[in-house]
């Protein structure tokens, strides 16, 4: 199987800890699919909790020399809740005796569960971002709050060599990706067997002290 690239192995995580943290506090938790476009029809869902993908902003150029980036992500969970109580209930809940937890929780549960974390990937820590109402109406005899909680995060990615293709090496590389595609590939650089280092003295053809060294002829894991 290939290696999902590292965006969709974010998502993945950050749905996997808000459905378990969050647990019975939302019906729904889930990648978002433009749910909110259909608002009548999503809030047979809610409470819910939808993640979606932000953008990236500008690489950062880490090394002179080398095609090395420090990239920066934001991610968006998106928070939706109907409650019967129309002014303080739709924003804190309509109380302990309820279900209804309340779009204002929801933010701080998210949060409370997001920030700081690496979620197991070779990413810097979540960072809590801008907070945003996104819808506040009503249909029917309901009221409706839905609210986005933006996160960043930080990791590096490494260009290809100039004029080179993709090899990957083996079929759980991220780059197996490309034989699927029918897109062209190249074959990895063989491991490294072993080296000799000679040490030569002025005027002499042959080397006065000569080592030589062999590693392990398979590949690392």
């Amino acid at each position: 199987m290939v290696t999902e690239p590292l965006l969709t192995r974010i998502q993945a995580a950050i749905v996997q800890r808000l459905e378990t943290g969050l647990g019975k506090a939302v019906r729904t938790c889930d990648y978002y699919a433009g749910e909110i476009d259909d608002l009548e029809n999503a809030v047979k869902a809610f409470p819910a909790a939808y993640v979606a993908f932000g953008g990236m902003a500008e690489g950062d150029h880490r090394r002179m020399g080398k095609p090395d980036w420090k990239e920066t992500g934001t991610f968006v969970v998106v928070v939706g809740d109907r409650l019967v109580r129309r002014s303080q209930g739709l924003r804190v809940g309509a109380g302990p005796a309820t279900a209804d937890i309340g779009v204002n929780r929801l933010v701080w549960a998210v949060r409370r569960l997001l920030a700081g974390q690496k979620l197991g990937l070779p990413i810097s820590r979540l960072e809590p971002g801008k907070v945003k109402t996104l819808v506040n109406t009503q249909i029917a005899s309901n009221s409706w709050g839905v609210m986005s909680v933006e996160f960043k995060s930080t990791w590096e990615e490494t260009a290809l060599p100039d004029g080179s293709w993709p090899a990957p090496e083996g079929p759980e590389h991220p780059d197996a990706l490309f034989p699927l595609l029918g897109g062209k590939t190249e074959a990895p650089l063989p491991w490294l067997g072993g080296f000799n280092v000679g040490l030569y003295q002025p005027g002499k053809d042959t080397p006065s002290i000569n080592f030589e060294t062999h590693v392990n002829e398979e590949s690392p894991s």
